[in-house]
């Protein structure tokens, strides 16, 4: 992640276009990447931690009420030399919206780790900071529900994965006459300025759990289909991407096959030497075509 994004930043910096903002995807709840990114990020650079969350309303003098959820996305700023205890109560949080953020802005550029499960080892914001990111309905106001706290939204089971993805894709306004998109940006899914195209590194995702399958497939759009690039100069991928898993049932298989996902059944350790060697080139600013595993490379890593 450290040396895709400085990759960016050095595109950007000689006008070679914006890359897609640098994104890691987690279905897990456990924060091992951000405790690794922290501890090997210099102190002057930072990433984004971004999280769903439930805020929860209430209705209005009923208290047996069990009221409703708002899905919002939330991200929280780590610097490099972070400990866990800021790893787990952030204090710098931020509204990640489709209306609210721009990740190709080249001054904010950094790494985004998106929890598309959720995590529940991560302190929310409190109710007062909470409430000064998303325009909210108060005791004052003539609403029917009122805000009451924030909630972490994890995902259990397949229900939970499309509710969440139905929920954020569409939210009604009720001061506004069209409906505003408040989930993800979708530069962080899509491809950057100019259609340059991302590629999809699969690796550890429970491929066989039809929620956690659901949740990665609703991120994923078949190559060259993402809106602008048919108009792009750029050349449409072949692939969207690739998927390590060890096994995968005929289903999933057909799905992953149809988003133009190459499939490799092997166990994910088999591809540390290949990763070690691909973020070496990427340091030195090579990202070329690397060479096949039987031809020699003169870019060795540590």
């Amino acid at each position: 992640l450290i040396a895709q994004e400085r990759l960016r930043k050095c595109a950007i910096e000689k006008a070679e276009g914006f890359p897609p903002p640098v994104t890691a995807f987690s279905t897990s709840f456990d924060l091992e990447l951000e405790m690794a990114l922290a501890h090997r990020m210099p102190k002057n650079e930072s990433f984004i931690v971004v999280l769903p969350v439930c805020y929860m309303l209430k209705k209005k003098g009923d208290a047996s009420d069990d009221g409703r959820a708002l899905l919002r996305w939330l991200g929280a700023e780590i610097h490099g030399g972070s400990s866990i205890s800021d790893l787990l109560q952030p204090k710098a949080w931020q509204l990640i919206d489709g209306q609210q953020v721009s990740p190709n802005d080249p001054e904010e550029s950094r790494p985004y780790i998106i929890h598309l499960a959720g995590t529940p080892l991560i302190d929310p914001p409190s109710k007062a900071d909470a409430a000064r990111l998303v325009d909210l309905p108060n005791n004052q106001s003539e609403d029917e529900y009122q805000f009451s706290h924030v909630e972490p939204a994890v995902l259990l089971n397949e229900y939970d994965a499309i509710q969440h993805h139905g929920t954020e894709m569409f939210s009604a306004d009720s001061k506004s006459k069209t409906d505003q998109r408040s989930g993800l940006p979708l530069e962080l899914t899509g491809f950057g300025e100019g259609g340059m195209p991302r590629f999809w590194l699969v690796m550890g995702v429970q491929m066989d759990d039809p929620a956690f399958r659901y949740k990665l497939a609703s991120r994923l759009s078949p190559p060259g289909s993402e809106p602008g690039m048919e108009s792009s100069d750029v050349p449409k991928p072949e692939k969207a991407g690739l998927v390590v898993t060890s096994k995968l049932d005929p289903a999933a298989r057909d799905l992953l096959a149809w988003y133009g996902v190459d499939i490799v059944t092997a166990s994910c350790t088999d591809f540390q030497e290949d990763l070690l060697h691909y973020a070496a080139h990427l340091k030195i600013g090579n990202h070329t075509k690397l060479a096949a595993h039987n031809e020699h490379c003169e870019i060795t890593h540590d």
